[in-house]
């Protein structure tokens, strides 16, 4: 078997970062919260949807049984972090069209804390972030029951709450990669100054009228 390219594996996780930022930017119920829950869930969302991309990507294209890919994978990312992030797949649902549900409802639902040193210290309007969370479950269940019936929506669901749990674990572990938290970082970073730029255009063209 010939040897991973580590480039591609690169590659592969700046495309997952590319995609996080258009992702984060393109969400009307991110971008209309406050500044201050607007930049704390920035990071909830960066991690979440970075790390279910990767367990979807790794179980869609199934990466997990090609031991080059593996391999190489264990040089850039803590060993730890690989088992979690494999066990994960375990759990992922391969309905894109519920995937991206998942990966959002996922952002508004992850309310536990893990600390390091970028962390804000401030905490997130529970209120404001119970009406959108709620929102995103009651679309998911309904696509769901549409799609599956009610005994394989619940089903799915509870694989759904089982792989936020997991998704915590690997999140957790992912903060020791300073690669990884960096990026993240820069994700924010980037997604806000957007904002603030879009914001100020608003401002200019309603002076303007």
């Amino acid at each position: 078997m010939e040897p991973f390219d580590q480039t591609l594996v690169k590659d592969f996780f700046t495309l997952f970062y590319e995609t996080t930022e258009l992702c984060l930017r393109s969400n009307n119920d991110l971008c209309n919260l406050s500044s201050n829950d607007r930049s704390v869930l920035f990071r909830i969302g960066a991690d979440c949807i970075t790390c279910f991309g990767g367990a979807f990507s790794i179980c869609q294209y199934q990466l997990n049984t090609c031991q080059s890919f593996l391999n190489m994978l264990h040089t850039i990312c803590r060993e730890k972090s690989v088992a979690v992030t494999l066990n994960s797949i375990k759990l992922v649902d391969t309905d894109i069209a519920f995937a991206k549900m998942a990966g959002l409802l996922l952002v508004f639902s992850n309310n536990t804390c893990i600390f390091s040193s970028t962390t804000p210290s401030d905490h997130v309007n529970a209120s404001v972030m119970l009406q959108v969370q709620n929102k995103y479950a009651e679309v998911t269940w309904k696509y769901l029951l549409y799609r599956y019936g009610y005994y394989h929506a619940v089903q799915r669901f509870m694989y759904l709450i089982q792989f936020l749990l997991t998704l915590t674990q690997t999140i957790s572990h992912i903060q020791s990669i300073r690669s990884h938290v960096n990026d993240i970082e820069s994700i924010v970073e980037n997604t806000e100054l957007a904002l603030i730029l879009d914001d100020t255009d608003q401002i200019n063209e309603t002076t303007d009228h």
